[in-house]
């Protein structure tokens, strides 16, 4: 089976209103969106997936990420951009700062159109939240190309992660091939996923 991978990873731009958000976009370029609470691991996956752990900053303190960070890569010499966007659920920020992360984060998925992937990821430790689960229901609305990841699944024991899956999907109400498990400790899922995003 053919592996496929992105290649020639760069850093382009942090951005930090939507309308500068929209005018970096470009029509051309394929978007792969990268969503989820803070912490979950948004940045270590794009680094797992473009082979370059030192391509998007990754840190261990939630909220970090307060800007809409812009990669540029290839998967099969088709030009890609990497969206990495500020996690949700940030509760130690000051109100102002939360406030214009959310405007932020609300204004690009909803006035965006070009994504074409959004990659919903999940830490599989944690249950699903009531604002995971709304959250899920409206991103689809917004793009048919909607997956979830479920991260640091090396926590948990080879003999759950398959019917950890499974409740996963059934709360969400997806289908078995939207839902990927990484582990970047592991090194597992990169292909799977990579595939998927053909």
């Amino acid at each position: 089976m053919e592996i496929h991978k992105f290649e020639k990873a760069q850093f382009k731009s942090s951005i930090i209103n939507t309308q500068s958000a929209m005018n970096f976009s470009k029509n051309e370029v394929h978007e792969i969106v990268f969503f989820g609470r803070s912490n979950v691991g948004k940045s270590s996956l794009i680094n797992f997936l473009t082979n370059n752990n030192n391509l998007a900053r990754v840190s261990k303190t939630p909220g970090r990420t307060r800007a809409i960070n812009f990669f540029e890569a290839s998967l099969k010499k088709i030009p890609i951009a990497l969206i990495d966007l500020p996690g949700y659920g940030y509760a130690n920020l000051p109100h102002s700062d939360k406030y214009n992360l959310s405007l932020l984060l609300r204004n690009y998925l909803v006035d965006n159109k070009k994504f074409k992937f959004l990659i919903h990821l999940l830490d599989c430790r944690r249950d699903l939240s009531n604002e995971d689960i709304e959250l899920s229901g409206k991103i689809r609305l917004m793009s048919h190309n909607y997956i979830i990841v479920m991260t640091k699944i090396d926590k948990i024991s080879i003999s759950k992660r398959e019917n950890l899956k499974k409740k996963f999907v059934k709360m969400l109400d997806l289908q078995q091939n939207q839902c990927f498990q990484i582990s970047i400790k592991e090194k597992i899922g990169k292909n799977n996923l990579l595939d998927a995003l053909q």
